[in-house]
């Protein structure tokens, strides 16, 4: 996976930001993605906004939760979101956490000859709802709001079976430091995932600031 993630455009490249791949190349989430009654690849992602800046936070999974603090059962990573400083928002955040997914989730499926469909999600409906709908129809669609990630997402969309789905965000009700303290709180599968990927969010963001790292601004549409 690591030769096909080296093989995409830099560009891409850039967009994905800090990836980790599992030591044995994805072999462990493979199986146990096909060993679930309807075989399925997960992705859940989530940004942080603040101050002009934003980053995200993501994980491609079989879905369960203890693929969160399984390095054999995810691919994950997070970065800075990557546009001009003056269109950069919490929804063009979410949008990059999907797009990564997608790029990721591709390359998972390509390297290991899988048909399992996958399943992103992310907890800003509009973004959700406008990936399952999203249909360049007209010459001034270049002018909307994040319309360059939109359009590279929806490519990648056409080649699989992607599926965008919305989660409640901020779900948790207490103060927790593990997952264990999650789950202690009674959330669905998603809510542990999206709360969990928030909180990853927000460090890169702290990073990425305190190394004073600015987004590209020729990765924007213009």
């Amino acid at each position: 996976m690591q030769d096909l993630f080296a093989s995409l455009p830099q560009s891409l490249q850039d967009i994905v930001g800090h990836i980790s791949f599992p030591p044995d190349n994805g072999v462990d989430l493979l199986h146990s993605i096909n060993e679930n009654p309807s075989p399925h690849i997960f992705g859940a992602s989530d940004a942080s906004f603040k101050s002009g800046r934003a980053s995200h936070a993501w994980i491609l999974s079989s879905g369960s939760t203890s693929d969160i603090s399984n390095p054999l059962r995810n691919i994950s990573g997070g970065g800075i979101v990557h546009g001009h400083p003056s269109l950069i928002s919490s929804g063009r955040g979410e949008l990059h956490g999907i797009l990564v997914l997608s790029i990721v989730a591709n390359i998972f499926k390509m390297h290991h000859s899988s048909t399992a469909p996958v399943t992103l999600i992310c907890n800003l409906q509009c973004v959700t709802s406008k990936c399952n709908t999203l249909s360049i129809i007209s010459l001034c669609s270049h002018k909307s709001q994040n319309v360059d990630m939109y359009i590279t997402q929806r490519h990648i969309t056409t080649q699989n079976s992607i599926t965008h789905e919305w989660v409640k965000g901020h779900s948790d009700k207490a103060p927790w430091e593990s997952i264990k303290d999650i789950q202690e709180q009674g959330l669905n599968r998603d809510k542990i995932y999206n709360v969990w990927y928030n909180k990853l969010a927000k460090q890169y963001w702290v990073s990425n600031a305190s190394a004073n790292l600015e987004p590209d601004p020729t990765l924007v549409e213009k």
